[in-house]
């Protein structure tokens, strides 16, 4: 699985927040196809929201369930070329954002990787 984060616990202080990319399921049709809510793009059966409020990883994953959503995470090259495009659509640029990828037996300091300097 690709991510689009490191793990780097000395750099904590240096990215303690980031912007972040939610990921929805949608809701399916009745061919099965998602239908993404106003505001989110679809990419396969999922629906996406990228928000550009800088938020901790904890506020982003919190943000997004409340959106009916989770944080994003990455299982292909092509979902990674979608999401690092996206992103760029939505801000002009490649800014660093949280994903999903949390280990709750043996927690770990999240920093957000600029899109740009992954292959």
């Amino acid at each position: 699985m690709l991510t689009l984060f490191n793990v780097f616990p000395q750099m904590a202080s240096v990215f303690p927040f980031a912007l972040l990319l939610c990921l929805s399921s949608g809701l399916l049709t009745a061919y099965g196809q998602a239908s993404c809510p106003t505001g989110w793009t679809q990419f396969g059966s999922g629906c996406f929201s990228f928000n550009l409020d800088a938020k901790s990883w904890i506020d982003g994953e919190t943000f997004c369930q409340t959106t009916g959503g989770t944080l994003a995470s990455i299982h292909s090259a092509e979902e990674y070329t979608f999401i690092r495009n996206y992103i760029h659509q939505v801000t002009g640029t490649d800014k660093p954002a949280w994903i999903g990828g949390f280990d709750a037996v043996q927690p770990v300091t999240l920093d957000p990787l600029s899109l740009s300097s992954l292959v």
